[in-house]
């Protein structure tokens, strides 16, 4: 049994090279005629039956839960009109960059919440879903612009609010090391003595001492769930994300150690297996591309209690003054525009980046006894004259053009006469380095350069290594690869290079 999570990311690029890759998957997992069951899950699709087909190669598609007949029922859920749900909020300020709009909602949000915990009147476990501020950018490019302006135009604005809006005194300035009293204000607070004063008096005094000293905004407690992160410090991020201000003791002082994220900077990768419960508010920082994406990171808000979220459009894009003025229509039939998937795991362009790499992983996983090519030194007993080593072969031709069949029809002989070169390409590297011959060079910091040009590699996965063979993604993070070009002058250079290309 195959389970593939979160389909709808198995698009473009990514899912061209993962449905080219399938087919070796399939092809290992195979039990004489007796394919394995595939059970894919995703909460944003359409016209699943042709993504389907085009990525596993399957026909008989059948759709679980089916169309239900009531409006806002499902298999898995009813809605409940006695409790509060999920509410969207659209921004659009004229006349403002983003990125003041953006720190200008935050604030107002960060300060706010705040306010609500000092006041005490609100139990901890009520006001956590929404202490940590979630802000969505469509790319790191637009985070990385937004990070420098959050450490300092937020707390600026956070300021100006406590300030201008607050029922509290006037703050005075933030310094380095928080906030600094004035000779005047620290009269006010310590300008009756203890013996003086009655309780009231007491209660009285010390709340005015919290309006003083509020929370401290001088430097906000950030962090970021993107790609720009190591796998190893992911976790600790969403361990972060789970601590919440109700683990806060009621005595202990209010700084930046022990206190839960503040705001939370995210990408695309928010919305795959980020299952958070006490998250409740989060900002989109203009409308994603693709609607299924936009569906799966606001679906990461109010999973547990009442979630808020906020869209921030710019006046300057036609295509979120179009989302902005469809505004409620749109959110209200958001699943029916969710686009179709474009997968071409068959093309010259994809056969290109990764049709050697499953025909090495098939042969490898495959060949038994004296003609094994599972170790890495086996890289050179590949022997298209063997008999053995023949039956593979024309099976793997065999399953690779059943599946072209199925999935682009068109390309069908092409991609048999690619298995058959890349096959000669694999003999002619054998007869040139003979027992040098390794799969792929080792990544190990303890190996010398000396002991490395020991071998050849037949898998390339780095284009600037010349003992580096044949190009092969190593990682799906070579999906997709930057595109070359050249400019030509004459029409006769022109079909020359062409032909050549």
């Amino acid at each position: 049994m195959i389970i593939q999570d979160e389909l709808h990311l198995i698009s473009g690029p990514l899912g061209t090279l993962t449905g080219l890759y399938e087919t070796a998957i399939e092809y290992l997992c195979n039990n004489g005629d007796i394919k394995p069951k595939i059970i894919a899950s995703t909460a944003t699709t359409r016209a699943a039956e042709e993504q389907i087909r085009t990525l596993f190669a399957r026909d008989d598609t059948r759709v679980f839960p089916p169309q239900i007949a009531t409006f806002g029922e499902t298999f898995f859920s009813r809605v409940n009109h006695d409790k509060a749900g999920k509410a969207y909020v659209g921004v659009l300020a004229t006349g403002k960059s983003g990125l003041t709009v953006l720190a200008k909602v935050s604030a107002v949000i960060l300060r706010r919440i705040r306010q609500f915990e000092e006041d005490e009147e609100y139990p901890k476990e009520d006001l956590d879903p929404y202490f940590t501020l979630v802000t969505y950018f469509n790319s790191q490019r637009e985070l990385g612009g937004a990070s420098m302006n959050f450490k300092d135009s937020v707390p600026n604005f956070i300021q100006q609010i406590q300030n201008n809006f607050d029922d509290s005194p006037v703050l005075p300035p933030i310094t380095e090391n928080g906030m600094e009293l004035t000779v005047e204000e620290s009269e006010k607070v310590e300008g009756t003595t203890p013996e003086a004063q009655s309780e009231e008096e007491k209660k009285q005094e010390t709340k005015r001492k919290k309006a003083l000293r509020p929370y401290q905004f001088s430097e906000l407690i950030t962090d970021e769930l993107t790609s720009r992160k190591s796998a190893g410090e992911i976790p600790e991020v969403l361990r972060g994300l789970n601590e919440g201000i109700s683990k806060i003791k009621p005595n202990e002082d209010k700084t930046s150690e022990g206190q839960p994220i503040d705001l939370l900077m995210a990408t695309n990768m928010l919305q795959v297996g980020v299952d958070i419960p006490r998250l409740g508010v989060m900002i989109v920082n203009g409308q994603p591309k693709n609607n299924s994406e936009y569906i799966q990171a606001t679906g990461r808000i109010g999973r547990r209690n009442p979630g808020l979220i906020i869209t921030l459009y710019s006046y300057t894009k036609p295509r979120d003054l179009s989302y902005y003025e469809n505004f409620k229509d749109y959110h209200s039939t958001y699943y029916k525009n969710v686009e179709t998937v474009a997968l071409t795991p068959f093309t010259l362009r994809s056969r290109k980046i990764g049709l050697f790499g499953i025909i090495v992983g098939m042969l490898r996983m495959a060949a038994e006894g004296n003609y094994s090519l599972s170790k890495d030194k086996d890289a050179s007993k590949f022997d298209q004259r063997n008999q053995d080593q023949i039956k593979l072969i024309e099976k793997l031709k065999a399953t690779i053009q059943n599946r072209v069949d199925l999935v682009d029809s068109v390309e069908s002989s092409s991609a048999l006469t690619n298995v058959t070169n890349l096959l000669d390409r694999w003999t002619k590297e054998i007869r040139r380095y003979g027992d040098i011959l390794r799969y792929r060079e080792p990544y190990h910091p303890k190996l010398s350069t000396r002991q490395l040009e020991r071998h050849m590699y037949l898998l390339q996965s780095d284009s600037s290594s010349t003992r580096q063979l044949i190009p092969t993604p190593i990682s799906l993070r070579n999906a997709e690869q930057e595109q070359g070009f050249r400019y030509v002058t004459s029409d006769k250079n022109s079909d020359e290079d062409n032909d050549n290309e």
